[in-house]
């Protein structure tokens, strides 16, 4: 006769299990005294809260604190992370987020999925703040290589508009500025002290630019 389990030697003969029950009564050994550990430790369960409704927390809690241009652009958001990550919460873990990331990177721009991971990693932030999660899973997250900025120019229509609603004597200023392509960051001309233009008076002569796009 083979050797008894622990349980099988405590229970009376007629609650004895056989082997398949001894290891389902190990494996529940071995969780309460995981679980008892844990406790001992001070550690929390992270708790089963769903994506959903920690996305929707998230939202309330970012309701007052954005703009409502802004705000409507989140629910987008969300929509898009909880349609793409685990049912729980507690399932996200940094091989989702990175499968987020892969996957999405197949249909959208890189600053899309920027924004998106940036969101998540606030919400699980906050998440972890409010007690629901141990970790920010999204923390650290590897993100695709965006593009190189590019220069833009002004419309014609931009333009107009933009000498419409200025002051008179900022006109001619604006108008040499742009049509000489200078760089935002190049607000000086040749002249008394290097003054920036803002503090030349034309006195009917034109502006003389320190460089321009073309000759850098």
């Amino acid at each position: 006769m083979g050797q008894l389990h622990r349980c099988d030697r405590q229970a009376p003969p007629s609650f004895r299990c056989g082997a398949h029950q001894a290891a389902s009564c190990r494996s529940i050994g071995a969780a309460e005294s995981a679980d008892g550990t844990a406790k001992a430790l001070g550690v929390k369960e992270a708790s089963d809260i769903s994506t959903h409704d920690l996305l929707e927390r998230f939202r309330r809690h970012q309701k007052v604190r954005l703009r409502a241009t802004t705000f409507d652009r989140l629910g987008g958001i969300l929509k898009t992370l909880e349609a793409n990550l685990p049912e729980l919460a507690k399932n996200i873990g940094k091989k989702s987020v990175a499968a987020y990331i892969e996957t999405r990177s197949e249909t959208v721009a890189p600053g899309t999925i920027a924004k998106e991971v940036s969101t998540l990693k606030h919400a699980l932030r906050l998440a972890v703040e409010w007690g629901e999660l141990h970790e920010n899973a999204a923390s650290g997250a590897r993100l695709p290589k965006q593009p190189e900025g590019k220069t833009r120019y002004l419309t014609p229509g931009e333009l107009r508009a933009a000498l419409e609603i200025a002051p008179e004597w900022m006109r001619a200023p604006i108008t040499e500025r742009l049509g000489n392509a200078l760089r935002l960051s190049v607000p000086t001309i040749r002249g008394t002290n290097e003054r920036s233009w803002l503090d030349q008076d034309c006195g009917g002569s034109p502006l003389t630019p320190e460089a321009t796009l073309s000759s850098r």
